[in-house]
């Protein structure tokens, strides 16, 4: 298993790219979000069905890896995250479409309540935001939190 990953990152190094690794899976994900609005179903595919759409999406985004032209996304991109979208904006969006849209108020409410002290407001919208941006997923203690 080890000799399996310093393989993989001696490959990784020799290879020589411009693009981030992990900007381009960002970005990736928010593409399969993108494609999966567009292409799939507006109200989304189902909790913890972000693979699917991944797969789907896959052909579609295939030319922001193209080796033969400018390559807008590493490669590595395209091979992880498979099952969790890289962060919760995204997987939000493809697993519930725009429906997931209707917590934005919920969230502004939240922030311009009179009732919640400021503390409360800064330290949860700072754990909201954050796993919004970079979350691993729904049911890690930060976003259930």
């Amino acid at each position: 298993m080890i000799t399996k990953i310093e393989n993989e990152i001696t490959i990784a190094n020799n290879q020589q790219s411009d693009v981030n690794a992990s900007s381009s899976t960002f970005y990736y994900s928010l593409l399969v979000m993108l494609e999966s609005l567009k292409t799939f179903n507006v109200i989304g595919v189902g909790i913890n069905n972000y693979q699917t759409a991944f797969d789907r999406a896959a052909p579609e985004l295939r030319w922001f890896i193209d080796k033969e032209g400018d390559q807008k996304v590493h490669d590595y991109a395209a091979s992880v995250n498979k099952q969790d979208g890289y962060n919760n904006f995204s997987k939000l969006l493809v697993e519930f479409g725009i429906l997931s849209l209707l917590l934005i108020p919920v969230f502004l409410k939240f922030l311009f309540s009179n009732k919640i002290n400021f503390f409360h407001k800064v330290f949860f919208s700072s754990l909201v935001i954050t796993q919004l941006l970079k979350g691993a997923g729904y049911f890690n203690g930060g976003f259930i939190f």
